[in-house]
């Protein structure tokens, strides 16, 4: 398997790094409680990835960074989409244009994509289906001119899934998947399996989706770093009514060995 080509130590490093950088960010802002980074550390970082704030306090986080000029919109809806709160995400929402397109190093997404998202939260199908059926247009367009561009493929995935064409959502994943192979990116990699797993639960293939996350809980990075991380992924739901999904989240609490040197 290409995940063997990862070791376990280089992973390690890195999830310490990015536990390191959060902590000096963290002393910055209380040396100077106007550097913008750190707000948006508090807002995100800490919350998003690793729980250990309330939804106020992420919010309050936010807000001082935004007096500060920063544009913090897209961290606000995915605060919204973890915890499923409608104010959080329609504030965010609000502050991003109706053709925006969330372009980032792991994700090319357009908002209706998110808008998706937030109608399978609330339960609202036909909303959902609608939403994610315009977004799956959009990411097609993008692809017919970026055609290896992998992450795309992924997301049309998670849009075709969402949308009901669960053929489409899965050739659309296995090609986001094949483009990032572990030797060239790990990181980007583990992104793709991360979308992969979503595409999988909303299909259906939970055994597959097991598979995956068994792999990984032992190699956390990325998305499938902590616990709450993992857990609060909203297209997972499918997942945690599985007797196996309390057991990953236990062994994702567990406490990460030392390497050795």
């Amino acid at each position: 398997s290409t995940l063997l080509l990862v070791t376990l130590g280089e992973t390690l490093q890195y999830v310490r790094q990015f536990e390191a950088a959060d902590s000096q960010l963290a002393a910055v802002g209380r040396q100077d409680p106007t550097q913008i980074a750190t707000w948006l550390v508090g807002g995100s970082n800490r919350y998003l990835t690793l729980g250990t704030v309330s939804v106020s306090e992420a919010v309050a986080a936010l807000d001082r960074a935004e007096a500060l000029g920063a544009n913090v919109a897209e961290t606000r809806v995915n605060i919204g989409l973890r915890a499923g709160d409608s104010s959080v995400y329609e504030r965010g929402v609000s502050g991003l244009p109706e053709d925006h397109v969330s372009d980032g190093q792991f994700t090319w997404r357009p908002i209706e994509l998110g808008r998706a998202r937030w109608a399978f939260i609330s339960n609202d199908t036909d909303a959902q289906r609608e939403y994610a059926t315009r977004g799956a247009g959009r990411i097609e367009s993008w692809l017919q001119d970026n055609p290896d561009d992998d992450r795309a493929w992924q997301e049309l995935g998670i849009a075709r899934a969402l949308a009901g064409d669960t053929a489409g959502a899965t050739a659309a994943s296995d090609r986001g998947v094949e483009l990032e192979p572990f030797d060239r990116d790990f990181l980007r990699a583990v992104r793709q399996l991360a979308g992969r797993v979503q595409v999988l639960a909303l299909v259906g293939r939970s055994d597959e989706a097991f598979e995956i996350l068994d792999a990984m809980v032992d190699l956390p990075s990325g998305d499938f770093s902590t616990p709450y991380l993992l857990g609060s992924m909203p297209l997972l739901r499918p997942l945690r009514s599985d007797p196996r999904w309390e057991p990953l989240m236990e062994r994702l609490a567990e406490p990460l060995p030392r390497p050795a040197g």
